[in-house]
C-alpha cells in the first residue's frame, strides 16, 4: 500500500518497503527553529548521536518501559499498566535507565569520533540545550518523535531508521498530541545532570591533568565523606544551638539521609544525639515538609514532646511498648526510633509490628502492607546498638527504606555481607562508617579541646562554658559493699523467695505458650506463639532486677503484676484471653472492658492456662505477706549508702545516685531527705 500523496491532515500509515525497488529515504527531521520531543522507552549513545543536528531537544522518559528492563516496582506496573507509578517505581526505572545507558558507552568503540559525540551531548545537557525528563505521575506507552510540523509516532525506540513502520500526524491531530507531550514535559523531572555526569564519569569524559588526577584520588578516598555531604545553605535554628562537635554530627548525618534515606545515632550516652535528631527534623520539616512519627520509651516521651513544642516541629510520638498506636501516623514519611537497640531482634512481635508499618503506604492501612516496599526515611539512635554480635546492627539497618541508595557491599544481600563478615570488625566498621555516627567522650575531648557549651543561667539568659566530661575513678575500692542478711526474723526470707519466683509461670505475658496446636497454626496467632517464651523469661528477669533495685521497687511491681493477673483472670472468666492493649484497657478498668476484646479461650488449653493463673496469685500474694513481715527491718543497701554520705557530708559535696528505675528513685529521694536538706530527684517525666 502506498501513503497518499496529498500533503492533507490527519493520520497516514507506512509499511515497510518492498525489497524492490528500494525506498526513497525520508526528508531529514529538521525542525525550523525549535527542537524536537521525542518519548522513548531508553537511553542509547546512538539515540544522542541521531539528534546532534538539533540545537534543542527534549526526551521524555517513564516507566514501565519494556518487559526486557526490569527493576524494582516493574511488575506491579505492568500488572497494572495504567496506574501511575509512584515515587519509589520512578526512582528504580531512572536508575535503572542511567545503569543501561552507562553500560551502553562501555561497550562503544573507544574512538574519537564516539569520544567527540558524547562530549558535545554532555555540554548541551549541562547547558540546558537538551533535555532527559522523566515524567512523573502517568505511566509512559507512546514512543514518538513530535517536530513543530509533524509527529511520527514508531513501533520502536524514537528515532527509528529509514524505512520502518510509522504513523504519521499533521495538523490539528499532531497539534494535540504535541500539546500532550508538552503537558507531560512540564509535569516532569529534568535528569539530564544525571545523564551528563554519566557520560563524564564514562572512558569519554574529559582527560584530567595531574593537578585533577591528585584531587580525583584524595576524592576516593574520601569518598564515603563526601558523599555524605550536603552543600544546601544551613538556615535551620536549631543548629545554632548545637555544640561544634554535634554540628558536624548533624551536617554528616543529613548528607547520610539525603543519600541512604536512613542514618544510625550511636555517639556515647551524653553527647546530644536526641538534639542533633531535633534538628534534623526540622530540617526534613521545614526544607522538604516531611513529617515524624518519633517512637521511644514511654519515660522519654515527655522530654521529646518539650523540644518539639520549643521547635514547633509537628510530629506523632508512640510508646515503644504500644507499637500499634503506628496505625494513627501512616501518613508520615519519617521514623525516628529513640533505643533502637530495642529492636534488634527480628523474631519479636514489635519488630514485626514495625516492619509493617514501614511497608504500609503513606495513607494506607497497615493491614494491606505485606507486600510493599519500605520506603520512610528512619532515624536510629542508640548509644548501645550492639548488644550481643553484628546481627544487632544488620536487623536495626533492615529498617532503612529499601528505595533510596544500598549500602555499598559486595555480594547478593546484605544479610550475606553481615554473615561473611561477622568475625571481622575492620570490615564492618568500613561498611558502617557511611551511615553510623558514632564518637566517644575521649574522641570529642581530643578532636574538640575547646569546646563550649550552652548553659542556662539562674535569671534565664545563657552563658557558654568550656566542656568538661567527669573524670570516671573505679576499681575494687570504689564499690559500696553491703551483706543481705541471710535470716530475718530466722527465716531464710530470700532464699524462699528466689524459689517462689522461679516456680512462677507468668499466664499473662506467656499466653502463647497454652496455644492448642491447631491454634498455632493460625497466621494470627504466629506472633503470640512465637513471643510467649522470651516475653515470659523477660519479665522474670524484670522482677529479680526491680528486687535488685530496692524491696520498694519490687513490692510495686507485685502489686502491679497481682493486678494485671486479676484482670487476665476475669477475662478467663468470661471467655476470652486478654493481651495486649485488650489487657491494659481490661487493668485501666479494673476488669471490665474485655467482653469482646482478646481471642477466644476455646483456642487455648483452658484448664492449665486458669490453674497457673491462680496459682501464681496465690504466690504474689504470700510474697506480699512476707515483706510485710520484714518492713520494718533496716534495709542494709540504703544503709551503707547512707554511711558513705556521712564520709562526704552532702553540705560539702555534691553526689550523684543512679537506679534503673523511677520508683527506686522516688523512695531513695524520700530516705535521704529525712537526713540531709537539699536533695533533688531527677527522672525521665520531671
Amino acid at each position: 500500500m502506498s501513503p497518499p500523496s496529498s500533503p492533507d491532515t490527519g493520520a497516514r500509515a507506512t509499511e515497510p518497503p518492498a525489497p524492490e525497488p528500494p525506498a526513497p529515504e525520508p526528508p531529514a527531521l529538521e525542525p525550523p527553529g525549535h527542537g524536537l520531543i521525542a518519548a522513548v522507552d531508553g537511553l542509547r549513545p546512538v539515540l544522542l548521536r541521531d539528534i546532534l543536528p538539533w540545537s534543542t531537544a527534549r526526551l521524555l522518559l517513564g516507566p514501565p518501559g519494556l518487559p526486557s528492563r526490569t527493576y524494582a516496582g516493574w511488575e506491579a506496573l505492568h500488572a497494572h499498566p495504567w496506574a501511575p507509578p509512584d515515587a519509589a517505581q520512578r526512582a528504580a526505572y531512572a536508575q535503572r535507565t542511567l545503569d543501561d545507558f552507562a553500560a551502553s558507552i562501555d561497550r562503544l568503540p573507544r574512538n574519537r569520533t564516539w569520544a567527540e559525540q558524547l562530549d558535545e551531548a554532555r555540554r548541551r545537557l549541562q547547558q540546558g540545550d537538551w533535555g532527559v525528563h522523566l515524567v512523573r505521575d502517568v505511566p509512559l506507552h507512546v514512543r514518538a518523535t513530535s517536530l513543530p510540523d509533524r509527529t511520527l509516532a514508531t513501533w520502536g525506540p524514537a528515532p527509528q531508521p529509514p524505512g520502518s513502520p510509522a504513523v504519521e500526524l499533521r495538523g490539528d491531530p499532531h497539534d494535540e498530541f504535541r500539546a500532550w507531550l508538552v503537558e507531560r514535559l512540564q509535569r516532569s523531572e529534568d535528569i539530564g545532570p544525571l545523564v551528563a555526569s554519566t557520560i563524564a564519569g564514562s572512558w569519554a569524559g574529559e582527560l584530567v591533568d595531574p593537578e585533577d588526577l591528585y584531587l580525583a584520588v584524595l576524592a576516593r578516598y574520601f569518598a564515603f565523606a563526601l558523599g555524605a555531604m550536603d552543600l544546601e545553605v544551613e538556615d535551620n535554628p536549631v543548629v545554632e544551638q548545637l555544640l561544634e562537635f554535634q554540628q558536624e554530627a548533624y551536617h554528616f548525618a543529613r548528607g547520610v539521609l539525603q543519600r541512604f534515606g536512613g542514618v544510625l545515632l550511636a555517639d556515647v550516652v551524653g553527647l546530644g544525639k536526641t538534639w542533633i535528631a531535633i534538628a534534623l527534623l526540622h530540617h526534613l520539616h521545614h526544607r522538604y515538609d516531611r513529617d515524624a512519627v518519633i517512637v521511644a520509651p514511654p519515660a522519654v516521651l515527655p522530654a521529646w514532646q518539650e523540644l518539639l513544642d520549643q521547635w514547633r516541629i509537628p510530629a506523632g510520638l508512640v510508646s515503644l511498648g504500644k507499637l500499634s498506636d503506628l496505625e494513627r501516623y501512616v501518613d508520615r514519611e519519617v521514623l525516628v526510633l529513640d533505643e533502637s537497640h530495642h529492636l534488634r531482634n527480628t523474631d519479636t512481635q514489635r519488630y514485626d509490628t514495625l516492619q509493617q508499618w514501614l511497608r504500609t503506604p503513606p495513607g494506607g492501612r497497615m493491614a494491606d502492607s505485606a507486600m510493599g516496599l519500605r520506603t520512610r526515611q528512619v532515624i536510629l539512635l542508640s548509644a548501645t546498638p550492639q548488644n550481643n554480635d553484628p546481627s544487632d546492627v544488620l536487623n536495626q539497618l533492615k529498617l532503612f527504606p529499601e528505595t533510596w541508595s544500598p549500602l555499598p557491599h559486595q555480594g547478593e544481600s546484605l544479610d550475606e555481607w553481615f554473615r561473611s563478615h561477622s568475625e571481622n570488625p575492620a570490615e564492618l566498621r568500613r561498611l558502617l562508617q557511611y551511615v553510623v555516627v558514632r564518637r566517644t567522650r575521649g574522641f570529642i575531648r581530643k578532636a574538640f579541646p575547646d569546646a563550649r557549651i550552652r548553659v542556662r543561667t539562674a535569671d534565664g539568659d545563657f552563658e557558654t562554658r568550656p566542656l568538661r566530661f567527669p573524670r570516671r575513678i573505679s576499681g575494687l575500692d570504689q564499690c559500696l559493699r553491703y551483706r543481705v542478711a541471710a535470716d530475718i526474723q530466722g527465716e531464710r526470707f530470700f532464699d524462699r523467695l528466689i524459689t517462689t519466683l522461679a516456680a512462677m509461670q507468668h499466664p499473662s505475658h506467656g499466653q502463647g505458650l497454652y496455644l492448642l496446636a491447631d491454634a498455632r497454626k493460625d497466621k494470627r496467632l504466629q506472633g503470640l506463639a512465637r513471643a510467649g517464651p522470651s516475653i515470659r523469661g523477660l519479665y522474670r528477669m524484670l522482677l529479680l532486677k526491680r528486687l535488685e533495685s530496692s524491696i520498694h521497687a519490687f513490692r510495686l511491681s507485685l502489686d502491679r503484676l497481682h493486678r494485671r493477673l486479676a484482670s487476665f483472670r476475669a477475662g478467663l472468666r468470661a471467655g476470652r484471653v486478654l493481651t495486649g492493649d485488650a489487657l491494659d484497657e481490661a487493668l485501666a478498668n479494673n476488669g471490665t472492658g474485655h467482653r469482646h476484646r482478646g481471642h477466644p479461650l476455646d483456642l487455648f488449653d483452658a484448664r492449665q492456662l486458669l490453674e497457673d493463673t491462680e496459682a501464681d496469685l496465690r504466690r504474689i500474694r504470700d510474697v506480699l505477706t512476707d515483706l510485710d513481715r520484714i518492713s520494718g527491718h533496716d534495709d542494709r543497701k540504703l544503709d551503707r549508702l547512707g554511711r558513705w554520705l556521712d564520709m562526704r557530708p552532702p553540705s560539702r559535696h555534691r553526689t550523684i545516685v543512679f537506679t534503673q528505675f523511677r520508683d527506686t528513685a522516688s523512695w531513695l529521694a524520700e530516705r535521704l531527705r529525712a537526713r540531709w536538706s537539699g536533695v533533688a530527684l531527677v527522672t525521665g517525666s520531671t
